[in-house]
């Protein structure tokens, strides 16, 4: 899997901002927010290289009608694909093109939402991208069994996918599964990189100490 570091260092650094308010700005009761970063490589996929791809998202809820109370932001693209022009259903809007601020968001609230675009695929080809699920009311109806699918297809659309899949439970965590070719990472929240940052600056402070003495 490739990493490319010039993306990921712009994403911690936001990340770095978002922690210095996370202290003030505690979430709403019952609300919870979990990172994810998916990494597609299109050669272990199995994915054939050409034209004719699609780049798909999907949050569909477990029952129907939902209350809407999940909601998937999908940022942070880096990829080498060729993305057309999205095309939506249900609560879906917005759209993923590389090298931009661009972002997708969807909403259990109908029973089917999604947002596709089109995808060439170039030899190698990968792609990388943050997802946020965000979760209002873990006891909501339509929480458990909500799923959020992203897929990558080839042209031959009907049986040659990568799929990573994640899942919210009753208590509003999120399970993952993921296809050959797919890594799904957790990323820290905001006041996790906070904490790690306070506990990294006392050690050097320790650390000047101990050199001046």
């Amino acid at each position: 899997m490739r990493t490319y570091i010039p993306n990921r260092m712009a994403f911690v650094a936001m990340m770095a901002v978002l922690a210095t308010f996370a202290v003030d700005s505690p979430a709403r009761a019952g609300s919870t927010t979990t990172l994810f970063e998916i990494q597609i490589d299109s050669t272990t996929a199995g994915l054939a290289t050409g034209p004719g791809g699609l780049l798909d998202m999907q949050l569909n809820p477990s029952t129907v009608p939902s209350s809407a109370n999940v909601t998937a932001t999908v940022f942070n693209l880096s990829t080498d694909l060729t993305l057309g022009a999205p095309m939506t259903t249900g609560d879906a809007s917005g759209q993923l093109q590389p090298g931009t601020s661009d972002k997708v968001t969807l909403d259990n609230g109908k029973s089917y939402n999604d947002l596709n675009q089109t995808a060439n695929l170039p030899a190698g080809s990968y792609l990388d991208v943050f997802v946020a699920i965000t979760v209002t009311d873990p006891t909501a109806t339509g929480s458990s069994g909500t799923a959020f699918f992203l897929n990558l297809y080839d042209s031959k659309l009907s049986d040659a996918s990568a799929t990573a899949t994640l899942t919210i439970q009753a208590d509003g965590s999120v399970t993952q599964s993921m296809t050959a070719g797919i890594t799904i990472t957790s990323v820290p929240e905001p006041s996790t990189l906070a904490m790690l940052g306070l506990g990294l600056s006392v050690i050097a402070m320790v650390g000047r100490r101990r050199r001046v003495a």
